[in-house]
């Protein structure tokens, strides 16, 4: 998809990617590689929802990148400026994703179980009670 859904995506990632890893300068609070490699997974999962038009999708995947961002900024293994900086970006895209993308449509009901057509009766028949000659106005014999 292109436009507000595309550039909503890029932004995920531009924006997140630049916070990422980005410490106060102590190296006690610089996240690992394998940290860091979780948080550009969810920020993948929620660019990848924004750019297929799935706003529950969206949601889903930028909470669990909210609930990551605070466990590091909570243990001290993310900055508590970085940490800031991911949760309003989150949370500015999650404000951008509601006014541009639409949420999953339902699933289609079933089609209703298909009832089969009366039998026609054999040529030459007519059906009961429509003979020929008894209908209203008809005097009988």
């Amino acid at each position: 998809m292109t436009g507000a859904v595309g550039r909503t995506g890029a932004a995920v990632m531009a924006c997140a990617t630049l916070a990422l890893g980005c410490g106060d300068g102590d190296p006690a609070t610089r996240i690992t590689p394998a940290q860091e490699s979780d948080l550009h997974t969810l920020v993948d999962r929620g660019r990848a929802a924004a750019a297929a038009g799935d706003l529950d999708g969206t949601r889903t995947a930028l909470d669990r990148l909210d609930a990551e961002v605070r466990a590091l900024r909570d243990s001290g293994a993310l900055a508590g400026d970085s940490a800031a900086e991911l949760l309003k970006i989150s949370a500015v895209t999650k404000l951008k994703a509601a006014r541009t993308l639409q949420p999953a449509a339902p699933a289609p009901a079933p089609p209703a179980a298909a009832t089969s057509p009366a039998a026609a009766p054999p040529a030459g028949q007519t059906p009961r009670g429509k003979a020929k000659g008894k209908g209203k106005g008809k005097k009988g014999g």
